[in-house]
């Protein structure tokens, strides 16, 4: 299992049904993470940017359909950015100083160059899909959106996805916004 999380910028409108249906059509610049959420990643989302998504596997050979849900983000790409300068207080909080590392200083720039309208976060291979997964993490960005949230009720929250200690810079920058190729 490849226990990856993705964020990515895409096209289409976050309220048509068929956005949703194709957001991985257009992952070609994107930051992933293995085995954790970023913790940035949660504070660009609104709780109504959160979803279960319908995912359907078509089988070639039976011709049977298999299906799931899997939570998903996707926020208008300069919304999701404003949302996270509106939160990034709080990020500090929680980070603390490694928040502010070089890595840090080219992410967002890096977000807003990347062709596409919407923001997207695709958690799925660490979430596992349905309702065990998807309201905790649609809880995470209750509790960021609730500007009276306890600091600790939140690292509870997040310890469940994220890493919220770190052995080194290079530890913090994958753990705090993940990796790019691009």
């Amino acid at each position: 299992m490849a226990n990856r999380a993705y964020l990515f910028c895409s096209d289409g409108d976050p309220n048509d049904p068929q956005t949703w249906a194709n957001l991985d059509k257009n992952k070609q610049h994107y930051y992933d993470s293995r085995h954790n959420i970023p913790l940035s990643w949660f504070f660009f989302f609104q709780p109504h940017d959160v979803k279960l998504v319908d995912v359907f596997f078509a089988n070639g050979y039976l011709k049977a359909v298999d299906y799931w849900q899997e939570p998903k983000f996707m926020a208008d790409k300069q919304k999701a950015l404003e949302v996270f300068e509106q939160n990034e207080a709080l990020l500090a909080q929680i980070v603390g100083p490694g928040l502010y590392s070089a890595a840090f200083a080219r992410f967002l720039p890096s977000l807003q160059r990347m062709p596409g309208d919407c923001l997207c976060m695709d958690p799925a291979e660490i979430a596992q899909g349905d309702e065990e997964d998807y309201l905790p993490l649609k809880e995470i960005v209750e509790l960021i959106s609730n500007k009276d949230t306890p600091v600790q009720a939140l690292r509870e929250a997040l310890n469940r996805f994220s890493m919220l200690t770190y052995k080194d810079e290079n530890d913090a920058s994958r753990n705090v916004i993940g990796c790019t190729y691009w």
